[in-house]
C-alpha cells in the first residue's frame, strides 16, 4: 500500500525501517532517475559557473590563444601551398573543397570554349555572361578567366609551393622531374579513375590540361542549372579535382618540418585546454552529486535522498540495523562517479550545443594510446549498469554496491508485510 503510516514524505523513517519490506525494484530505479534528474540540474548550473571562471583565468585564455594561433598557423600554410581559401579568417572559416572544384570548373570551362572548333562547336554560346550571373560574390571574383598555371591551385603548388619548400624532400620526391612535368603526371594518374572526364594535353606537357569542349560544355549547362541537364561529369570533376587537394594537403599537413613543430605544438594547446574543460565537466557534476544527494541524506538520515524521500524509501542493513554514517561516505564516492555519464548529455545544452568535441578528443595519452573523456564515460556506465543489474536477480533487489556494504532499500509502506518474489526473479 502506498498510503503508509509516513504519508509526510519528510517524517522521520528511522523507527519504521526494521518493519519494512524491500522496495520494489521500479522503486529504485524511479528514485534513482529522480535523483539522477537533480544532479543533471545543479551539475549544468556548477559547469555554467565553473566555465565562466575558467574562461577567465589568465592560463586558460593563454593557452586557447596559442591553440588558435597554430589553427591559424596551419590554415595559413594550406593557403600559403595553394591548398585553400579563405571565407573568413578571423572565425577560421576555409571554403570547402567543392566550393573550390567549381571555381576551376569556371575556369575550365572558359578556356575550353576559345579552344572549340569552329567549324563544329560544341558550346552554342559565350559561357562567360551567364557562369557571371549564376555565380556572384567575391568568392568567385576571379574565377571568370581561363585556365593557367597561375590560376590552378594543384599546379600552383607543385610548380611554385613546391621549390621553395622542399628541402630534404620534406614536401614530395620529384624524383628527378621537373615540377611541371611531376604535376602533369601527377594530374593523367588522378583523372585515369574518371572515364568520362576526357582532358586536352599539350605534346610536351609544357602547357595546363584543359576539359574537352564536349565535357566542358556539359559541366557549364550543369552549373547554369540549364533545362535537360545533368549532374555526372559535374560530380566527377568535384571529387577528381577535391580528390587533389586533399592529397596535397596531407602533403603539407604530415611534411616532417609541420608535425615535428606546430602539430605537437597544436596537439599539445588542444589538448590542455580539453583537459581543463572536461575536469570542469567532471568536477561541476561531482560537487552536484554531494549537494543534490549526499547532502540529504545526512540531513534526513537512512540514504534518504529526496528521491527516496519522495517514494518513502529507506537504506537499512540487512540485520535490520541501522547504517553507519561510514558506509554512505564510501559509497558517495562511487555513486558521484557513476553519474559522470551526464557529462554526455550536458555536452548536447549550451554553450557546447552539441558540435563541440569536449568529449571526443584526447584527454589522457600514454605513450601511442588516446584516451577520450567519453571512452572514460562509456566504461562507468558499464560498471554503473553492471551494479545496478544485480537487483535484478537478487531476493531482495540489492546492487552490487549492497551486497559489498550488507544493505538493502526498503519500501516503509510495506511495513509487517510478508516478503515475496517478484516475477522471474531469482536469488544470488
Amino acid at each position: 500500500m502506498r498510503n503508509g503510516p509516513d504519508k509526510n514524505p519528510f517524517r522521520g523513517v528511522s523507527d519504521l525501517l526494521s518493519r519494512a519490506a524491500p522496495a520494489k525494484r521500479s522503486m529504485h530505479f524511479l528514485s534513482y532517475f529522480i535523483d539522477l534528474f537533480l544532479v543533471a540540474i545543479v551539475s549544468y548550473l556548477l559547469f555554467l559557473g565553473g566555465k565562466a571562471i575558467v574562461d577567465n583565468n589568465s592560463a586558460y585564455k593563454q593557452n586557447y590563444a596559442n591553440y588558435e594561433s597554430e589553427i591559424t598557423y596551419y590554415q595559413d600554410l594550406l593557403i600559403d601551398a595553394h591548398a585553400g581559401e579563405y571565407l573568413n579568417r578571423d572565425n577560421h572559416s576555409l571554403a570547402d573543397n567543392e566550393d573550390l572544384s567549381t571555381k576551376m570548373m569556371i575556369h575550365q570551362i572558359l578556356m575550353s570554349y576559345t579552344k572549340d572548333s569552329a567549324e563544329s562547336p560544341e558550346f552554342l554560346e559565350n559561357p562567360l555572361d551567364k557562369l557571371k550571373s549564376t555565380y556572384v560574390g567575391t568568392f568567385y571574383a576571379d574565377s571568370f578567366t581561363e585556365a593557367s598555371f597561375d590560376n590552378d591551385y594543384i599546379s600552383q603548388f607543385f610548380i611554385k609551393y613546391v621549390p621553395k619548400h622542399n628541402e630534404n624532400n620534406d614536401l614530395v620526391d620529384l624524383g628527378g622531374k621537373t615540377p611541371t612535368s611531376y604535376f602533369i603526371s601527377f594530374f593523367k594518374n588522378r583523372v585515369a579513375k574518371y572515364d568520362t572526364l576526357k582532358f586536352v594535353y599539350s605534346s610536351d606537357d609544357s602547357a595546363l590540361p584543359y576539359l574537352k569542349p564536349e565535357v566542358a560544355n556539359d559541366i557549364y549547362k550543369f552549373l547554369v542549372r540549364a533545362e535537360g541537364s545533368n549532374r555526372a561529369n559535374y560530380d566527377n570533376f568535384v571529387n577528381f579535382y577535391s580528390g587533389m587537394l586533399t592529397d596535397i594537403e596531407n602533403l603539407v599537413f604530415n611534411a616532417p618540418s609541420y608535425q615535428n613543430g606546430h602539430y605537437h605544438n597544436y596537439l599539445k594547446y588542444r589538448q590542455t585546454i580539453t583537459q581543463t574543460m572536461d575536469i570542469t565537466l567532471m568536477l561541476s557534476i561531482f560537487i552536484a552529486y554531494y549537494i543534490a544527494v549526499f547532502l540529504p541524506m545526512m540531513i534526513f538520515k537512512d540514504g534518504r535522498s529526496f528521491g527516496k524521500i519522495f517514494l518513502r524509501l529507506g537504506v537499512i542493513n540487512i540485520d535490520k540495523s541501522e547504517v553507519e554514517w561510514w558506509k554512505f561516505a564510501i559509497r558517495s564516492i562511487f555513486a558521484a562517479l557513476s553519474n559522470i555519464f551526464i557529462a554526455f548529455f550536458l555536452a548536447l545544452l549550451p554553450p557546447f550545443n552539441g558540435s563541440s568535441l569536449v568529449l571526443y578528443l584526447p584527454f589522457i595519452t600514454l605513450g601511442s594510446w588516446d584516451i577520450t573523456f567519453l571512452n572514460i564515460i562509456i566504461i562507468i556506465f558499464v560498471l554503473a549498469a553492471a551494479n545496478g543489474i544485480f537487483m535484478l536477480f537478487t531476493h531482495e533487489k540489492r546492487s552490487l554496491t549492497d551486497l559489498i556494504f550488507k544493505t538493502m532499500t526498503v519500501d516503509v509502506t510495506l511495513l509487517d508485510e510478508p516478503d515475496y518474489d517478484e516475477k522471474d526473479e531469482t536469488s544470488v
